[in-house]
């Protein structure tokens, strides 16, 4: 996977390779094309999916970084199926990461989801990014304090803080996200079937982005959570 020493403007945090793309892509997509420096690290490689060989994931994770243009992509290579906000290794691994790439904005999955990874992932990393600003948790690097952490829903969503358009860059998230092949619908598999890998699953994800952008007089859009509030200067100018 790529790394890198540079600071990043985004960071996005994935519970299994393919969730960044499926879930932000269009975020990502849109703040690459923007100029901003943006990563993914994936804390487990899949290793419990029921579809597609590790080296199958390993080459599409590399395949959808080269598509978004990412400045780096890494993984934790914490245990699949057992993410845990308790685990002290698996929340300083994360702290080192945000501490190493001084990131000023996260993302992270929701902390509500049918998936234990996804849930318990999200406030690993919620922890994490609280631990990444004090002084006195010593991994030998710079404390860093992140402007803001955002949640993105994955398959269930309980609040919705923003959207961002994400109109012009679904193309690009679409590319992304199909480069995981192994875990979507393909005519004749003998492999075990999944909910995403049924036939019906894109169809369902383009009409979530079709949904929300709707909400915003947008083609596509990708829903946002935040627990803490952003603060607005100017209402009128921010929305003429």
């Amino acid at each position: 996977m790529t790394s890198t020493n540079e600071r990043l403007d985004l960071l996005a945090f994935a519970a299994h390779p393919d969730d960044a793309e499926l879930n932000a892509g269009g975020l990502i997509a849109k703040m690459v094309r923007l100029g901003h420096k943006v990563g993914i690290v994936d804390m487990t490689a899949g290793q419990m999916g029921t579809r597609g060989s590790m080296t199958q994931r390993e080459e599409e994770a590399a395949k959808a970084t080269q598509i978004l243009g990412l400045t780096l992509r890494e993984n934790l290579g914490l245990a699949d199926g057992e993410l845990s906000a308790e685990d002290p290794q698996a929340r300083r691994k994360v702290v080192e990461v945000i501490r190493k790439y001084g990131p000023s904005v996260v993302l992270a999955g929701l902390e509500v989801d049918g998936h234990p990874d996804h849930y318990r992932g999200g406030q690993l990393v919620s922890d994490a990014a609280w631990l990444a600003d004090r002084l006195k948790y010593d991994t030998a690097q710079e404390r860093h304090q992140i402007k803001r952490l955002c949640y993105y829903p994955e398959h269930f969503v309980k609040e919705v803080s923003f959207v961002v358009d994400i109109s012009e860059d679904f193309e690009s998230k679409r590319r992304a996200v199909m480069a995981f092949s192994s875990q979507f619908y393909q005519g004749g598999s003998k492999a075990p079937a999944t909910f995403i890998s049924s036939k019906d699953f894109m169809g369902f994800w383009e009409a979530k982005a079709r949904y929300f952008g709707g909400l915003i007089g947008r083609i596509y859009g990708e829903p946002y959570f935040m627990h803490q509030p952003s603060e607005i200067f100017d209402p009128v100018e921010l929305w003429s």
